[in-house]
């Protein structure tokens, strides 16, 4: 027979103003605490993409029947791990399997942004972009997020993320890496200005971000290509669509339990 079944419950809140943070992923692993000679061994399973569950309103509450880890009957000692854009990522102490229905709390500390240098636009060039990651490195299981910063030149203007408004084209990113990256939620833009004619646009500057799990790639520095597809507009007229191919840098460490 199993062991009774796990459960726990927490809040998730910003370290600085103490309000719930509305979206974030929490994600188990095991713990194995043993002794061998007289000391004291831990043994830890890796964070796992399938075990991972997004979470709203700053609160979570979870309830496990069955072990993560295969081939045991016993319910084992649990660790957990938050993670939110704009936050560093915070790992819980081992959980004991007798805390069962333990109140696990966790503070987020804010991320600044990163400084990302892009060119003023000018002459031929209306609008200039360009990417980086954070954090720079990072281990299979871990997330990382994709930011794009645009800068729009004045009185000119592109258009919202997916839905236009209108007939011209929305703005659209593209970044892929197979086998180190897999998307983990949608792209995220400012929120454009809604015009008179239903057209949704976004001028002067613009800071798209998505969030990405790392996963088995190989320990090294990866390039990571990035298109921005745009069309822009200024009050006499528009451009063809244009591409901007950009990209970045993220290294991929060795996985560490």
């Amino acid at each position: 027979m199993l062991s009774p079944a796990f459960r726990i419950r927490g809040n998730v809140t910003d370290a600085t103003t103490g309000q719930p943070v509305p979206e974030f992923v929490l994600t188990p692993r095991f713990v194995q605490i043993h002794s061998t000679a007289g000391a004291a061994v831990t043994n830890v399973g890796e964070w796992s993409e399938y075990s991972r569950k997004p979470c709203s309103d700053g609160k979570f509450s979870l309830y496990y029947e069955y072990p993560l880890l295969s081939g045991t009957r016993d319910v084992h000692d649990w660790q957990f791990r938050v993670e939110a854009d704009g936050y560093a990522s915070a790992v819980s102490r081992a959980v004991r399997d007798k805390e069962r229905g333990l109140q696990l709390d966790f503070k987020l500390e804010p991320l600044p942004l990163p400084e990302i240098a892009v060119a003023a636009p000018a002459g031929t060039k209306p609008v200039t972009a360009a990417a980086a990651v954070q954090p720079g490195s990072a281990r299979p299981g871990d997330s990382i997020t994709l930011f794009v910063k645009l800068r729009i030149a004045p009185g000119h203007h592109i258009y919202a993320l997916e839905d236009s408004g209108c007939r011209n084209l929305p703005t659209s990113l593209d970044a892929t890496l197979p086998r180190v990256l897999k998307p983990d939620g949608s792209w995220v833009g400012p929120e454009p200005k809604v015009q008179k004619d239903g057209s949704r646009t976004i001028a002067v500057e613009a800071l798209f971000r998505r969030r990405f799990m790392v996963e088995r790639g190989e320990a090294r520095k990866h390039k990571l290509p990035v298109k921005l597809r745009y069309q822009v507009c200024n009050e006499a007229l528009c451009w063809p669509p244009e591409n901007i191919v950009l990209e970045t840098e993220l290294e991929v460490l060795a996985s560490q339990r």
